[in-house]
């Protein structure tokens, strides 16, 4: 696969709530994707069209799951649910990412066993950091997510 590449295929997810647009590089252990902040965002912007960074743990989120359904059809599978399970020391240096910002995230795992995955990820906007955090973050299959939705 050529990458860039549009990242949607490999998201379970539908308008309003995706995010991520571009695949830009994966392997084994991490992935890189990068989004805009759009009118794609239209029900999560403030007044003045900014993006607040509270939704970038949705962002992350989101590029770890590009990472684990790129992985699922690379094996021939269609891309599984997966549910962010926590977070810890998401840091912004900005409270809110106003219209037009590009963003890219760049994900590290640092350990996945079970189905669980925690990864490092970092955001970039204009080749500066602005933001950093640690997520939690559990993979599973669309049957098993019915049974635990349904208890």
């Amino acid at each position: 696969m050529e990458l860039p590449a549009n990242a949607a295929p490999f998201l379970p997810h539908a308008p309003p709530m995706l995010w991520v647009r571009t695949l830009c590089g994966i392997d084994a252990e991490s992935v890189t994707c990068e989004t805009v902040v759009d009118d794609a965002f239209a029900p999560f912007l403030d007044a003045d069209g900014a993006l607040s960074s509270v939704a970038l743990m949705e962002i992350i989120a989101q590029s770890i799951g590009v990472w684990a359904g790129w992985h699922d059809k690379m094996a021939g599978r269609p891309a599984q649910s997966g549910m962010l399970l926590g977070c810890r020391q998401l840091r912004s240096a900005k409270p809110s990412f106003a219209y037009g910002a590009r963003l890219r995230v760049e994900a590290r795992k640092l350990v996945e066993q079970n189905g669980v995955g925690s990864f490092d990820a970092r955001i970039f906007q204009d080749g500066a950091e602005v933001a950093a955090g640690t997520l939690t973050t559990y993979q599973t299959t669309w049957e098993h997510l019915d049974e635990l939705l349904q208890r």
